[in-house]
């Protein structure tokens, strides 16, 4: 009997570690990760009481000029806290200005949830191409956000002058 309980205890010692391992190691990720100022604008918007930061895809956030102020912009991946929907948060440098796309909010064929995204990266302007059905792609203010469900769909978000819109890369 002795031994199951000091069996028992170091079990559960074990997983208590592990998950304060796990919190203390998200931290870390986070710090590490996530530049200062956009960590300071998250608590600033009060986006943390909403959103977490999803650290599953590679690179963990996008830096580029998204709106064309020429200043650099980032885009993080995030999960709703109350729906855990996944989604991108874009935030502009030099002021308080942020979107969600995603992560409960529709953006184009991308819907209100991004769980589909396998791969992200930055677009310059140069690099926006046609869709299948030839018609012309939007001008372009900016560097745009390509997301893509890898071997299958992918799609560009790019800024319009007022906000971020979905163009229909590919199915």
């Amino acid at each position: 009997m002795e031994k199951s309980i000091f069996i028992f205890s170091i079990i559960l010692s074990s997983l208590l570690c592990s998950f304060a391992f796990a919190n203390e190691y998200e931290d870390w990720l986070q710090n590490l990760n996530v530049p200062i100022w956009v960590r300071n604008t998250f608590q600033k918007s009060a986006l943390n009481k909403k959103y977490v930061y999803i650290f599953r895809i590679n690179p963990m956030y996008l830096r580029g000029d998204f709106n064309g102020d020429n200043k650099p912009d980032v885009a993080i991946l995030v999960k709703e806290k109350s729906s855990k929907k996944f989604g991108i948060i874009v935030i502009h440098f030099g002021s308080n200005d942020y979107f969600v796309l995603g992560a409960g909010e529709k953006i184009g064929n991308g819907g209100d949830n991004f769980h589909w995204m396998t791969n992200w990266a930055v677009k310059r302007k140069e690099e926006f191409g046609q869709k299948a059905d030839d018609k012309p792609s939007p001008h372009l203010k900016a560097e745009s956000i390509y997301v893509e469900k890898a071997e299958s769909a992918s799609g560009i978000i790019h800024w319009n002058g007022t906000t971020y819109s979905w163009y229909q890369q590919g199915d």
